[in-house]
């Protein structure tokens, strides 16, 4: 694999234009150039542990469609690495060793993605607590202890109890006197081409044609055989590309986006409040506290769909309709 050089394939092109058919719901078209991009033998799913698949040693594998290549080039550091990891890293200044695992993990982090609580019980109502996409994708506090990891005394968890594991920043990942990666980006893997291929084939009718693409993935994730419906194809998407650009886009062309967001920043939460009694010092209290009592000040609206017309563009021409709710 050349980390210098990459081009556009077709059946990258194919996979974007397969998408564009969905939103305006020409499924038979989606269908007939997804499963082209099937055929062509380009792709195929990635073999090694799936815990690996984001990872550096995995960069360019047979998977990966597209991938924004990042190079190990200290004297261009600012604008050849990646600053991904380093902002959804676990917050390592909350943590502390259990053990000598702890330090194959990148010392900085400032844990801005994680994943919430009902992402892992999806995981686990579909895959059960010992499943294996499961456990190569997300760690529970008590395993991020057994791995090495644990809470400093007095410090806070960043998130609902539940560590993304396949985003992990590995120190193997960046220079020891660098705290960014040169880890590629990953924008597109074939994972997705089944899924979306999935989808268009049981929406044009071809049943089988859906099983197959849908079980594809599925197998690979040491599931059982399902047929494919649209909540099946809707599941299988959140939980196998969790945490990769897919997910809000999704639900706005499935129409789900207004029901699983409604309350999207109604409740934010308050700064840690660091007062402590004398009797219990070590007590510390996250309050919440009601942001946003207007309802039409939170949550996904109609609106939300489109993005509004830049006031600019609306001054500059007059005949420009601005979009609905904006």
């Amino acid at each position: 694999f050349d980390n210098t050089v990459s081009r556009i394939t077709k059946q990258v092109s194919q996979t974007i234009l397969g998408k564009a058919y969905l939103w305006q719901e020409k499924y038979s078209d989606a269908a007939k150039v997804l499963n082209e991009v099937r055929s062509s033998g380009k792709y195929k799913l990635y073999d090694g542990e799936y815990e690996n698949i984001l990872t550096y040693i995995a960069e360019g594998n047979s998977e990966s469609m597209l991938e924004s290549n990042r190079i190990l080039d200290m004297s261009n550091a600012w604008d050849e690495f990646s600053f991904y990891e380093v902002m959804n890293h676990w917050r390592m200044d909350n943590l502390a060793a259990t053990s000598d695992k702890f330090y194959e993990y990148k010392e900085t982090g400032w844990g801005f993605m994680v994943p919430q609580k009902k992402l892992y019980d999806a995981f686990v109502a579909e895959e059960g607590v010992d499943g294996y996409r499961l456990n190569h994708t997300m760690k529970t506090y008590d395993q991020m202890t057994d791995l090495g990891v644990k809470l400093q005394k007095g410090k806070s968890i960043i998130n609902d109890g539940v560590f993304l594991w396949k985003r992990r920043f590995s120190s193997t990942e960046a220079p020891i006197t660098f705290w960014a990666s040169y880890n590629n980006y990953r924008w597109m893997r074939y994972a997705e081409v089944l899924l979306l291929a999935a989808e268009a084939n049981y929406k044009a009718g071809n049943q089988s044609e859906a099983d197959a693409a849908l079980n594809e993935v599925r197998t690979r994730a040491k599931l059982p055989f399902k047929a494919a419906t649209m909540e099946a194809i809707k599941l299988e998407k959140r939980l196998e590309l969790c945490s990769e650009y897919t997910r809000y886009q999704d639900i706005i062309r499935w129409g789900d986006a207004e029901q699983l967001l409604k309350d999207q920043g109604a409740i934010t939460p308050l700064l840690i409040n660091k007062s402590s009694s004398q009797n219990e010092p070590d007590n510390v209290v996250v309050e919440y506290v009601k942001y946003n009592t207007d309802p039409n000040r939170y949550g996904f609206k109609p609106k939300h769909k489109l993005l509004p017309i830049p006031a600019t563009e609306m001054r500059l021409n007059p005949n420009m309709v601005q979009n609905e709710g904006w």
